[in-house]
């Protein structure tokens, strides 16, 4: 309901009473605002949205974003076109069609050659990292194998890559090796996205909350890696 009143008068309030609600809990309130002001703000503003946690907002930012297109460096584009939601891909593909043609031909050529059973490059790596970092959350593996991955996404430079891996260890839970631990420490206090440093604060309250006894579990029944 709050997002719809935004959508429908927002065009004719002040900037300034709609700003503070880009950090309201409901990204669906966020992303009305987003609409609302993006031609009217600052593009930094705009910038600082891409990392929001919710996809609706980050799309909305990259359509405004376009307006300012000559902002935003190639590097950028390229790691929007690797955006874990289908929605900000195709926002920040069709930037790229019309802003930066020139870029298509190493996008393009990144996705025939994954068709081509070929690793993922600079593109779509972080996009793959996030699926490995997701599975092995899902099913909740904990052998060495998958802390080392985690442990090798957590430091990884693409913040959805972060926090697919902070997850990750938020649903595993039990037998996180101590160095995860710190690891987690630390993102959660100097990671320079706002969704990794709440999701590490929260899988540290999983971890170091579980009861002794609910932690000694049959061993065998532990899924390790594959």
């Amino acid at each position: 309901m709050r997002a719809a009143v935004v959508e429908a008068v927002g065009a004719r309030v002040e900037v300034e009473r709609l700003l503070p609600l880009l950090k309201d809990e409901d990204g669906d309130v966020r992303a009305a605002v987003v609409k609302a002001v993006g031609a009217k703000v600052e593009v930094e503003t705009l910038l600082s949205l891409l990392e929001d946690e919710y996809a609706d907002v980050r799309r909305a930012a990259v359509e405004e974003i376009e307006h300012h297109s000559a902002m935003l460096s190639d590097e950028a584009l390229l790691a929007l076109i690797g955006d874990e939601a289908g929605s900000v891909r195709k926002a920040a593909l069709n930037v790229v069609r019309r802003h930066r043609p020139e870029l298509l031909s190493e996008i393009y050529a990144e996705a025939h050659a994954i068709l081509q059973h070929q690793p993922p490059g600079k593109i779509f790596r972080s996009l793959s990292s996030i699926v490995v970092a997701q599975m092995i959350g899902g099913l909740r593996l904990s052998g060495p194998a998958s802390f080392a991955k985690l442990e090798e996404y957590l430091h990884w430079h693409h913040w959805q890559t972060r926090l697919a891996a902070v997850r990750a260890l938020a649903k595993i839970r039990r037998h996180i090796p101590d160095h995860l631990v710190q690891l987690l420490l630390v993102l959660r206090r100097n990671d320079p996205s706002m969704p990794v440093r709440h999701a590490a604060d929260d899988a540290l309250a999983d971890i170091l909350t579980i009861e002794p006894m609910e932690d000694e579990w049959d061993e065998d029944s532990a899924p390790s890696d594959i």
